[in-house]
C-alpha cells in the first residue's frame, strides 16, 4: 500500500500538480517515519560525502515551502525518528541553521534577509521610516571635512587690452591667493577666490600701475624696477601697461601731444580704462590705487592722475615732466634740456586734484633736467595747500643704502601733514643719471647705486587712500614715522604689517 503511495506522490509532482500534492504531504505527516515540510531528512548520496557524518552515507536538506530559503550551512542536534538512517548520527550546531529553545529544545529555523527589490525601497520610502528606524532615532550627520585653501602662486602674465579699435598689451602682476577647495559647505562660483591680502579690510588689495619709459616695453620695466618681489610681500597687485610701436616707434608715452593730455581722450583715456577694468575684475581696494612712471612713462603718469583724481589716491614720478610742460616734439626737447612750466591753475591741463605725489630726479641726468621734478613738486604742494591741508616743509640729507651695499648721498624733501604723513616727497639722488633708482641690472635705464626708489614709492602710497572724487586727506590710518626726519623708506615699508 505505502509502495503505491510513493508512487502516486511522485506522478503527482511530476504533473506539477499543487492541488493533489497538500493531502498527500498531510497523509505522510501521520504517518510514522514520514517527512513533512521544515522537517529533516536523510537521502542516500553515496557520491557527496557531509562534514559530521561518515563518508558515504547521507546527505542533509530540508523539505520546505517553495517561497522559503534556507541556511544550509548550519545544523542543530534535535532528535530524529529512529526509523530514519539518521538515527544515532552525531550532528553539531554548525550543521544547520536555527535557533533552540533553551526549555524545550525545540528547533526554530533561520531564514536568510533578502534584499529589498527596487520597488520595495520606492514603496519603503513612501511609506515613510520604519518603526524600527524611530525607535533607534535620527543617525548622526556625517563628519564634516576641513577646507583647506590651495595656495596658487604669484603669476606675472601677459594679456591684450583692446580700447577704440587698438589692443593694447599689458602685464600684470597677480600675489599668491587663496582658493578654496569645493565642497558642501561651500560652492566654487567664478570668482571662487578668497583674498587673504584683505584681512584689514573687505575691499582688497592695493593697485600700482607702472608706464614705462622711452626704448622700454612692460616685461623690462618690470625686470628693472624689482617692484613684483616688493608687491609679493605686501602683497599688491602691479599693473604694466604698454606702448604700441606704431603709436611711437620709440615707445613713448605721447606726453608732449596735445591730443594725449586731456580728459576722455588718447592715452590718458586708455589707462584710466584699462585701470577700472583690472580693479572691476580683480581683488582690488578701489581706494587704494596709484600710478608711477620713468621718464616719459612719468610725465604720463602725471598727466593721467592729473585728469582722473576720482580713480588714483597718490603719484610717483621718476625723472619726469609736469603736465603741459610741451605742446609738441620742439617743445618737448626743450622742456627736457631746459625744463618746463606746467600750466597755470584753471587750465584743463592743469586740475586742482589734491593729489599726493612722490617725486626721484638725479642730479647728474643728462636726458631731463632735474628743473623739472622741481615745478612738479612746488605744484603739488601749493594745491595741497590751496585746498586746506596744513603742510610743514623739511630737508634731510641722507646716505642711503643702495641695492648693491654702497651709500649714495640723497637730499630728500618731505612735506607733512598735521596728521604726521608725508605728502610731497622729492628725492634728489646725488650723482644719479637718467635711471630708476636703485633698481636691478637685469632691466635697462636702471642705477643699482642709487637708493631703492620702489621701496620708497611704496611706503609712500600706502600711506594715503582715495575718498570720493580727491585724494584722501585725512582719511585711513596714518603710517608712523620719526619726527626727527632720519626715517627710512625701507623701515616704512616694513611698518606696514597690516598688508602682509
Amino acid at each position: 500500500m505505502r509502495f503505491w503511495i510513493h508512487q502516486i506522490a511522485a506522478a503527482v509532482r511530476r504533473s506539477r500538480a499543487p492541488g493533489l500534492l497538500g493531502p498527500v504531504q498531510r497523509w505522510f505527516k501521520n504517518t510514522k517515519g514520514a517527512v513533512a515540510p521544515g522537517e529533516v531528512r536523510a537521502a542516500r548520496n553515496p557520491d557527496r560525502p557531509q562534514a559530521g557524518l561518515e563518508a558515504g552515507t547521507t546527505e542533509i536538506c530540508r523539505v520546505q515551502p517553495r517561497a522559503t530559503m534556507l541556511d544550509l550551512r548550519e545544523a542543530p542536534e534535535s532528535p530524529v525518528p529512529s526509523s530514519t538512517p539518521l538515527a544515532g548520527a552525531s550532528l553539531t550546531p554548525e550543521s544547520l541553521p536555527g535557533q533552540a529553545d533553551a526549555s524545550t529544545g525545540a528547533w526554530t529555523a533561520r531564514r536568510h534577509e533578502m534584499p529589498q527589490s527596487p520597488m520595495e525601497r520606492a514603496a519603503a520610502s513612501r511609506d515613510g521610516p520604519s518603526a524600527e528606524s524611530q525607535a533607534a532615532g535620527p543617525k548622526p550627520p556625517p563628519p564634516q571635512q576641513t577646507q583647506t585653501p590651495v595656495l596658487r602662486p604669484s603669476v606675472f602674465k601677459r594679456e591684450v587690452f583692446k580700447f577704440e579699435g587698438e589692443p593694447y598689451a599689458y602685464n600684470l602682476f597677480l600675489p599668491a591667493l587663496a582658493e578654496p577647495l569645493p565642497g558642501p559647505t561651500s560652492e566654487a562660483g567664478e570668482a571662487g577666490v578668497v583674498n587673504e591680502g584683505a584681512k584689514d579690510g573687505p575691499a582688497g588689495w592695493p593697485l600700482l600701475v607702472m608706464l614705462h619709459g622711452c626704448r622700454q616695453d612692460a616685461p623690462d620695466f618690470a625686470r628693472g624696477t624689482a617692484m613684483n618681489e616688493l608687491a609679493a610681500k605686501l602683497p599688491c597687485l602691479v599693473l604694466y601697461p604698454e606702448q604700441l610701436p606704431k603709436a611711437n616707434q620709440m615707445r613713448c608715452w605721447n606726453w608732449f601731444d596735445l591730443a594725449h593730455q586731456g580728459r576722455h581722450a588718447g592715452e590718458p583715456a586708455m589707462l584710466a580704462a584699462l585701470t577700472q577694468q583690472v580693479v572691476a575684475c580683480y581683488p582690488v581696494d578701489p581706494t587704494r590705487v596709484y600710478i608711477a612712471g620713468l621718464s616719459a612713462g612719468g610725465a604720463m603718469a602725471a598727466i593721467v592722475a592729473a585728469h582722473y583724481p576720482e580713480l588714483f589716491a597718490a603719484v610717483g614720478i621718476h625723472s619726469g615732466l609736469p603736465p603741459g610742460a610741451a605742446h609738441d616734439v620742439m617743445s618737448a626737447f626743450h622742456a627736457m634740456r631746459h625744463g618746463g612750466r606746467p600750466r597755470a591753475p584753471g587750465d584743463p591741463a592743469a586740475r586742482e586734484n589734491v593729489m599726493p605725489t612722490i617725486v626721484f630726479h638725479g642730479s647728474a641726468d643728462q636726458t631731463v633736467h632735474p628743473d623739472n621734478s622741481d615745478q612738479i613738486v612746488q605744484a603739488a604742494s601749493a594745491e595741497l595747500e590751496a585746498s586746506g591741508v596744513a603742510l610743514r616743509r623739511s630737508e634731510i640729507r641722507q646716505e642711503m643704502p643702495a641695492a648693491t651695499g654702497e651709500l649714495r648721498h640723497t637730499v630728500r624733501t618731505v612735506y607733512r601733514g598735521n596728521d604726521d604723513r608725508s605728502y610731497v616727497e622729492y628725492w634728489s639722488v646725488e650723482a644719479g643719471p637718467h635711471a630708476w633708482s636703485g633698481g636691478s641690472a637685469e632691466g635697462s635705464f636702471t642705477d643699482p647705486h642709487g637708493p631703492r626708489a620702489s621701496t620708497a614709492m611704496l611706503a609712500f602710497f600706502l600711506q594715503h587712500r582715495r575718498q570720493g572724487a580727491k585724494a584722501s586727506v585725512a582719511a585711513g590710518p596714518a603710517t608712523p614715522a620719526s619726527r626727527d626726519g632720519q626715517d627710512r623708506p625701507e623701515a616704512g615699508l616694513g611698518k606696514q604689517a597690516a598688508y602682509r
